[in-house]
């Protein structure tokens, strides 16, 4: 099973549960709350599959003038989900061009008589139906004003943060449809380079919780995947390079040589490349300074031109490169398994071998 990235975690998982849990308190406190516990129990069930079903609600969109505007763009007057701006909006609110929601008027305007995408929308209809629970508590005879005080702080609290979690999964859902522009760019001498590293690989016959085994040294293991024009329109080359490390953190100065060693290998195959364009996830080994800055030399030691550098959501940016780790990872396990005991990967020689 695929683990969630940390924003997935703690702005979505953990979030849900903690609105549930406050439903519950709520309950108590509202007769109107524990008319509904059930219905909003299951609307928060359907918004947390709506937010992971995000993608299928991205509908391509042109404007008046005829012109395209992002995947996704707003269609709907109410529906600021749909808003490419509002996606990328800063919540921490240190970028004021960025603001969160984004000005009315910015969304583009809906065709005449669309009404607003309920899906999409969800989160904030179940946004309003809590602070009417709210209103409903303070209302009522006896009421604990200090208690629904406090719950309605934690509500506003949860909700930033699975407002957050939705723009997250909106980013993810805009950079998915990345891949396809950058191969549509590319010409004879072009390249698409996709990084990533493999989560550090442990030795099979003695892996612990998930908890315990993010803590632990393992293997580095670094992914690269070159990507070019095939001599037949729409059709495309795909080559993989795994780097077994011996030891090593995955920090930027590490993933920087790798990305120079593989390059290096790949131009003595294609002598008649000259430039690429970088695509990588927002890890901090990609996005700190010493790997940006690194970029500009990569053309001196591999002549290959980075042109540009394509940073992904942190967590996200599925790539086919994932899908290679996954079926190598996949038969280093069954090798280890066939042993029957007698084999197992416990050094980046043994890893290498297999």
């Amino acid at each position: 099973l695929a683990a969630l990235d940390p924003t997935s975690m703690r702005h979505g998982k953990e979030a849900f549960l903690k609105l549930r849990s406050e439903l519950s308190i709520l309950a108590a406190l509202s007769p109107l709350a524990a008319k509904q516990s059930q219905v909003l129990t299951s609307n928060i069930d359907v918004v947390e599959s709506n937010i992971k079903k995000l993608k299928k609600h991205l509908p391509s969109a042109t404007d008046v003038s005829g012109s395209r505007v992002p995947a996704g763009a707003s269609v709907h007057p109410t529906s600021r989900r749909h808003c490419y701006t509002c996606a990328f909006a800063d919540p921490s609110e240190g970028d004021p061009t960025r603001p969160v929601p984004c000005p009315t008027g910015t969304h583009e305007p809906p065709p005449p008589g669309t009404p607003s995408c309920v899906t999409c929308d969800s989160l904030d209809i179940l946004h309003a139906n809590f602070k009417a629970l709210i209103a409903d508590a303070k209302s009522a005879v006896g009421a604990d004003t200090a208690r629904i005080h406090e719950t309605e702080v934690t509500l506003a609290r949860i909700f930033r943060s699975l407002f957050h979690y939705e723009a997250h999964e909106f980013r993810a859902a805009y950079e998915s449809a990345e891949q396809n522009k950058l191969l549509g760019r590319l010409d004879a001498h072009g390249i698409l380079i996709t990084l990533d590293w493999k989560m550090k690989f442990l030795a099979f016959l003695f892996r612990e919780s998930q908890t315990e085994f993010f803590g632990k040294h393992g293997i580095p293991w670094h992914g690269v995947m070159f990507a070019y024009a095939g001599s037949e329109p729409d059709h495309f080359h795909v080559e993989f390079m795994d780097q077994i490390m011996h030891a090593g953190k995955e920090d930027a100065s590490n993933t920087l040589q790798a990305l120079v060693l593989a390059t290096i290998k790949f131009k003595q195959a294609h002598p008649e490349k000259t430039w690429a364009f970088l695509k990588t996830d927002g890890a901090s080994c990609y996005s700190k300074s010493i790997f940006t800055r690194g970029l500009s030399l990569v053309s001196e030691l591999t002549k290959v031109q980075i042109r540009e550098h394509h940073l992904g959501e942190a967590g996200k940016n599925k790539t086919e490169l994932d899908g290679h780790f996954g079926i190598t990872g996949t038969l280093v396990r069954r090798k280890v398994i066939n042993a029957g005991g007698g084999f197992d990967v416990k050094s980046a020689h043994s890893l290498y071998e297999v």
